[in-house]
């Protein structure tokens, strides 16, 4: 699973280009709505190298961006996950409920996917 979002979020060390975990690198972005950074670098794990996100863009940019993901996100969420849910109820009745966490984790996935393919035009990562 930590591999599959490594991929989605392909953020890669500038240096040697080695897949980065994107949450130990996710708490290093500042410049957010609500992102504040929790810790100054992480290491790469291909070079050892201290990195950073950084915004690629200015604060409105980046908010509109990151604005603009969300919206997809939610649109995801009423055109795909929710119909689904429906779908199941509709044919299981209550048993169709069951597949609430499974309809949960493909939300999860296409939200990473998306944040995935905003991400690049909202941050870079920096050599520290």
């Amino acid at each position: 699973m930590k591999n599959m979002f490594r991929r989605i979020y392909n953020l890669r060390c500038p240096s040697c280009n080695a897949l980065q975990g994107p949450f130990a690198l996710g708490s290093t972005f500042k410049g957010g709505i609500s992102r504040l950074a929790i810790n100054k670098s992480s290491p790469c794990v291909g070079c050892h190298q201290r990195l950073r996100l950084t915004p690629r863009h200015g604060f409105g940019k980046t908010i509109l961006l990151q604005v603009c993901a969300g919206l997809v996100g939610v649109a995801a969420v009423f055109l795909i996950c929710i119909p689904l849910l429906v779908m199941a109820v509709g044919q299981f009745g209550v048993w169709g409920l069951v597949s609430w966490p499974f309809i949960i984790m493909l939300w999860a996935v296409i939200s990473a996917t998306i944040s995935g393919k905003f991400g690049p035009y909202v941050r870079e990562v920096q050599i520290v």
